[in-house]
Protein backbone atom coordinates (compact mmCIF):
# COMPACT_ATOMS: atom_id res chain seq x y z
CA UNK A 1 0.00 0.00 0.00
CA UNK A 2 1.38 3.79 -1.05
CA UNK A 3 2.00 6.38 1.40
CA UNK A 4 -1.21 8.13 -0.28
CA UNK A 5 -3.63 5.13 0.67
CA UNK A 6 -1.78 4.94 4.19
CA UNK A 7 -3.12 8.85 4.35
CA UNK A 8 -6.29 8.41 3.27
CA UNK A 9 -7.36 5.00 5.64
CA UNK A 10 -6.31 6.81 8.26
CA UNK A 11 -7.97 9.89 7.91
CA UNK A 12 -11.19 7.66 7.27
CA UNK A 13 -10.85 5.59 10.66
CA UNK A 14 -10.03 9.17 12.36
CA UNK A 15 -13.09 10.35 10.87
CA UNK A 16 -15.14 7.41 11.99
CA UNK A 17 -13.94 7.63 15.72
CA UNK A 18 -14.81 10.89 15.75
CA UNK A 19 -18.25 11.05 14.40
CA UNK A 20 -18.62 7.59 16.63
CA UNK A 21 -17.77 9.72 19.85
CA UNK A 22 -19.95 12.94 18.89
CA UNK A 23 -22.93 10.74 18.38
CA UNK A 24 -22.23 8.90 21.26
CA UNK A 25 -22.40 12.29 23.28
CA UNK A 26 -25.12 13.38 21.42
CA UNK A 27 -27.63 10.04 22.38
CA UNK A 28 -26.55 9.65 25.97
CA UNK A 29 -27.46 13.74 26.34
CA UNK A 30 -30.85 12.79 25.02
CA UNK A 31 -31.38 9.85 27.62
CA UNK A 32 -32.40 11.23 31.01
CA UNK A 33 -29.87 10.48 33.40
CA UNK A 34 -30.22 8.68 36.96
CA UNK A 35 -28.44 9.80 39.78
CA UNK A 36 -26.77 6.90 41.15
CA UNK A 37 -28.29 6.02 45.00
CA UNK A 38 -27.41 3.34 47.56
CA UNK A 39 -29.49 0.14 47.88
CA UNK A 40 -30.05 1.46 51.25
CA UNK A 41 -31.04 4.59 50.74
CA UNK A 42 -33.69 3.61 47.42
CA UNK A 43 -36.82 3.72 47.53
CA UNK A 44 -38.59 0.17 47.25
CA UNK A 45 -40.86 -0.34 44.23
CA UNK A 46 -42.15 -3.70 45.82
CA UNK A 47 -45.83 -3.39 47.65
CA UNK A 48 -45.08 -4.28 51.01
CA UNK A 49 -45.57 -7.70 52.61
CA UNK A 50 -49.18 -7.90 54.31
CA UNK A 51 -49.12 -8.67 57.94
CA UNK A 52 -51.48 -11.05 59.08
CA UNK A 53 -53.71 -9.62 61.80
CA UNK A 54 -55.99 -11.50 63.77
CA UNK A 55 -59.39 -12.29 62.15
CA UNK A 56 -62.59 -11.30 64.40
CA UNK A 57 -64.50 -14.41 63.67
CA UNK A 58 -68.55 -14.48 64.48
CA UNK A 59 -68.57 -15.23 68.17
CA UNK A 60 -71.28 -18.41 68.54
CA UNK A 61 -73.57 -19.06 71.03
CA UNK A 62 -73.88 -22.59 72.22
CA UNK A 63 -77.40 -23.87 73.97
CA UNK A 64 -77.43 -27.11 75.95
CA UNK A 65 -80.30 -29.60 76.62
CA UNK A 66 -78.92 -29.61 80.48
CA UNK A 67 -80.30 -26.29 80.63
CA UNK A 68 -77.47 -23.61 80.11
CA UNK A 69 -75.84 -21.97 77.62
CA UNK A 70 -72.36 -19.88 76.67
CA UNK A 71 -70.19 -17.66 73.95
CA UNK A 72 -67.17 -19.11 72.13
CA UNK A 73 -65.27 -18.01 69.29
CA UNK A 74 -66.32 -18.74 65.38
CA UNK A 75 -63.33 -20.46 64.94
CA UNK A 76 -63.79 -23.43 67.32
CA UNK A 77 -66.48 -26.78 66.80
CA UNK A 78 -68.72 -27.89 69.58
CA UNK A 79 -68.69 -31.73 70.03
CA UNK A 80 -71.24 -33.16 72.44
CA UNK A 81 -69.66 -36.26 74.12
CA UNK A 82 -71.94 -36.69 76.84
CA UNK A 83 -71.89 -40.72 77.93
CA UNK A 84 -75.19 -42.66 78.50
CA UNK A 85 -75.08 -43.05 82.09
CA UNK A 86 -76.34 -41.82 85.66
CA UNK A 87 -73.65 -39.37 86.41
CA UNK A 88 -73.48 -36.66 83.39
CA UNK A 89 -75.88 -34.28 82.32
CA UNK A 90 -73.58 -33.02 79.92
CA UNK A 91 -70.00 -33.27 78.23
CA UNK A 92 -69.26 -30.55 75.62
CA UNK A 93 -65.74 -29.90 74.14
CA UNK A 94 -64.66 -26.66 72.47
CA UNK A 95 -61.87 -28.16 69.42
CA UNK A 96 -59.40 -26.16 67.23
CA UNK A 97 -58.08 -27.61 64.10
CA UNK A 98 -54.97 -28.76 65.65
CA UNK A 99 -57.06 -30.92 68.01
CA UNK A 100 -56.96 -28.72 71.92
CA UNK A 101 -60.27 -28.62 73.64
CA UNK A 102 -61.69 -26.80 76.24
CA UNK A 103 -64.04 -29.41 78.00
CA UNK A 104 -67.06 -28.12 79.62
CA UNK A 105 -69.26 -30.67 81.94
CA UNK A 106 -72.19 -30.69 84.45
CA UNK A 107 -72.63 -34.02 86.45
CA UNK A 108 -73.28 -35.21 89.86
CA UNK A 109 -70.33 -35.66 91.77
CA UNK A 110 -67.81 -33.91 93.56
CA UNK A 111 -65.52 -31.68 92.47
CA UNK A 112 -62.49 -33.22 91.46
CA UNK A 113 -59.39 -30.64 91.87
CA UNK A 114 -56.30 -31.21 89.91
CA UNK A 115 -53.24 -31.86 92.79
CA UNK A 116 -50.94 -29.64 91.74
CA UNK A 117 -53.73 -26.68 91.44
CA UNK A 118 -54.25 -23.90 93.43
CA UNK A 119 -57.38 -21.57 93.64
CA UNK A 120 -56.09 -18.46 92.72
CA UNK A 121 -59.77 -16.80 92.33
CA UNK A 122 -63.52 -16.79 93.19
CA UNK A 123 -65.84 -15.59 90.64
CA UNK A 124 -69.53 -16.20 89.18
CA UNK A 125 -70.54 -18.85 86.77
CA UNK A 126 -73.82 -18.21 85.46
CA UNK A 127 -74.62 -16.57 89.34
CA UNK A 128 -73.52 -19.64 91.15
CA UNK A 129 -69.91 -18.99 93.16
CA UNK A 130 -67.12 -20.49 90.79
CA UNK A 131 -63.58 -21.20 92.16
CA UNK A 132 -60.55 -20.76 89.27
CA UNK A 133 -57.65 -23.06 89.57
CA UNK A 134 -54.78 -22.91 87.68
CA UNK A 135 -51.92 -24.92 86.57
CA UNK A 136 -49.00 -25.47 84.59
CA UNK A 137 -51.10 -27.18 82.13
CA UNK A 138 -54.64 -26.66 82.64
CA UNK A 139 -57.11 -23.73 84.05
CA UNK A 140 -60.28 -25.07 85.61
CA UNK A 141 -63.24 -23.21 86.64
CA UNK A 142 -65.82 -25.14 88.94
CA UNK A 143 -68.92 -24.53 90.64
CA UNK A 144 -71.50 -26.61 92.43
CA UNK A 145 -75.17 -25.64 92.70
CA UNK A 146 -77.41 -28.22 94.32
CA UNK A 147 -74.98 -31.04 94.60
CA UNK A 148 -74.38 -30.58 90.70
CA UNK A 149 -70.42 -29.55 89.77
CA UNK A 150 -70.51 -27.01 86.74
CA UNK A 151 -66.63 -27.67 85.76
CA UNK A 152 -64.65 -25.91 82.99
CA UNK A 153 -61.11 -27.26 81.96
CA UNK A 154 -58.68 -25.84 79.40
CA UNK A 155 -55.10 -25.85 78.41
CA UNK A 156 -52.93 -23.60 80.04
CA UNK A 157 -52.06 -21.09 77.11
CA UNK A 158 -52.64 -17.97 76.35
CA UNK A 159 -54.92 -18.42 73.16
CA UNK A 160 -57.43 -21.16 75.53
CA UNK A 161 -56.98 -19.12 78.65
CA UNK A 162 -59.15 -15.85 76.22
CA UNK A 163 -61.66 -19.00 75.20
CA UNK A 164 -61.48 -20.27 78.86
CA UNK A 165 -62.48 -16.65 79.69
CA UNK A 166 -64.66 -15.82 77.03
CA UNK A 167 -66.41 -18.81 77.83
CA UNK A 168 -66.48 -18.35 81.98
CA UNK A 169 -67.94 -15.17 81.59
CA UNK A 170 -70.76 -15.73 79.44
CA UNK A 171 -71.79 -18.90 80.99
CA UNK A 172 -75.80 -19.05 82.03
CA UNK A 173 -78.05 -21.43 82.70
CA UNK A 174 -81.60 -21.36 82.58
CA UNK A 175 -83.63 -24.13 82.66
CA UNK A 176 -82.51 -25.62 86.11
CA UNK A 177 -80.82 -29.28 86.56
CA UNK A 178 -81.68 -31.27 89.39
CA UNK A 179 -80.15 -33.43 91.49
CA UNK A 180 -79.54 -37.45 90.84
CA UNK A 181 -80.60 -37.06 87.14
CA UNK A 182 -84.26 -37.42 88.35
CA UNK A 183 -85.86 -35.17 85.34
CA UNK A 184 -85.02 -36.41 81.95
CA UNK A 185 -82.61 -33.75 79.82
CA UNK A 186 -84.61 -32.23 76.63
CA UNK A 187 -82.74 -33.98 73.68
CA UNK A 188 -81.23 -31.59 71.29
CA UNK A 189 -78.48 -29.22 71.41
CA UNK A 190 -78.24 -25.80 69.27
CA UNK A 191 -75.55 -23.55 68.25
CA UNK A 192 -76.64 -20.34 67.09
CA UNK A 193 -74.90 -17.36 65.28
CA UNK A 194 -74.85 -14.56 68.16
CA UNK A 195 -76.93 -12.07 65.80
CA UNK A 196 -79.43 -14.68 65.64
CA UNK A 197 -80.32 -15.40 69.43
CA UNK A 198 -83.56 -13.78 70.62
CA UNK A 199 -84.59 -13.23 73.97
Amino acid sequence: MSKRGWIIAGIIVLTSAIGFAVATYFISGSRQKTPLVSPENKASTLAPLAVPTAVALAEKVYEDGAGFSFSYPGDLTVSDQTPDDSVHYSLVYLKNQSGETTRIRVKDKEKEVPPDSKSSKTLTLGGMKAEYYESPVKLTTLAINQNILYEIVSPNTAYWKKVHQAVVESFSTGTAVTGNNQNPVPAGNTTYEAEEVVE
